[in-house]
């Protein structure tokens, strides 16, 4: 994660097109870690949101 203090609008904006430049040209495709049965199973298996 990368942070920084910016002095307005333009110089944020310039640093969010930097961070995504750069992370393009190393960009890999997502591999997952698990297999989608065992993800979905997990999410059944979640309390439901009381609110």
């Amino acid at each position: 994660m990368w942070r920084g203090s910016f002095t307005g609008v333009v110089d944020l904006r310039a640093a969010i097109k930097r961070y995504i430049a750069e992370h393009n040209r190393r960009a890999r495709p997502l591999v997952w870690a698990k297999p989608a049965t065992d993800i979905l199973a997990a999410v059944s298996r979640a309390p439901e949101r009381s609110v």
